[in-house]
């Protein structure tokens, strides 16, 4: 499975700390944002990493990561022009995907947990048996904002809304997606009918019409933030500090 990172954007409710600086570098406590996703996709087993970003961003990213050896992987880079659609960067990064499944973080988001490792590579278990497309939900208060799910009797996915004013359920859809290796023709043939309107959750019920679209619950032993606000920067930042220094008086 190859991995894609998504870092571009504007990060315009980041203002002004994202005028000069790309959202994905600010630092979550004591690592960049973008830190967190490489680690995500490397618990997936995941070592040939692509990162794409504004062209103005990516010599940045490639003095802080380089060609990712340091890390033990394989970093490449792609141009993301504007804020691009999810659908379109997957096209953008076809040479990268080649024939091979495609795990996609989104750089803003952060995973934090004691079982989130263990929980990536039973997700890839997962799926190597099952392909199609998985996302990732998570439990919130609020999930106007995103992605929501709706569950049937059996926890199969009933249906998908997008920032819905009424959700039909708490299961707001994480930035974190794995597709398997159909993905770009999908993309093709759906995007010659539907043109430039067509969208990530588009891509995700297209996947559920066809009965493969598997979810990924995260339980309460794993954060989720979404960090494209002051406010979910700073809950990011505690929890990632919190969880260090506990994790720091286990050790002593």
């Amino acid at each position: 499975m190859k991995g894609i990172i998504r870092a571009g954007g504007l990060g315009t409710r980041l203002y002004p700390s994202t005028r000069a600086v790309n959202k994905q570098l600010i630092p979550v406590y004591d690592k960049p944002a973008v830190y967190y996703s490489i680690s995500l996709l490397m618990m997936a087993g995941i070592t040939e990493i692509q990162i794409a970003s504004a062209p103005r961003y990516l010599q940045a990213y490639q003095e802080l990561l380089g060609d990712g050896s340091g890390f033990g992987i394989s970093i490449s880079y792609q141009v993301e022009n504007g804020t691009v659609s999810f659908p379109d960067a997957l096209l953008e990064g076809r040479d990268h995907i080649g024939t091979q499944s495609v795990a996609v973080a989104l750089g803003d988001n952060i995973f934090i947990g004691e079982t989130l490792c263990q929980r990536m590579q039973d997700a890839v278990k997962r799926f190597q048996k099952t392909k199609g497309a998985v996302v990732f939900s998570k439990t919130v208060a609020d999930p106007r904002e995103y992605g929501v799910l709706e569950f049937d009797g059996s926890g199969s996915i009933r249906s998908l809304e997008s920032k819905p004013q009424n959700p039909r359920g708490n299961d707001a859809v994480t930035g974190l997606f794995f597709f398997d290796a159909n993905v770009i023709e999908i993309i093709e043939k759906a995007k010659a009918v539907a043109g430039p309107s067509f969208t990530l959750a588009d891509l995700l019920r297209i996947y559920l019409g066809e009965g493969r679209l598997h979810c990924e619950r995260l339980d309460e032993s794993i954060q989720w933030y979404d960090m494209g606000t002051p406010e979910r920067l700073y809950l990011a930042c505690s929890a990632v500090r919190d969880f260090q220094r506990r994790h720091a008086s286990f050790a002593g």
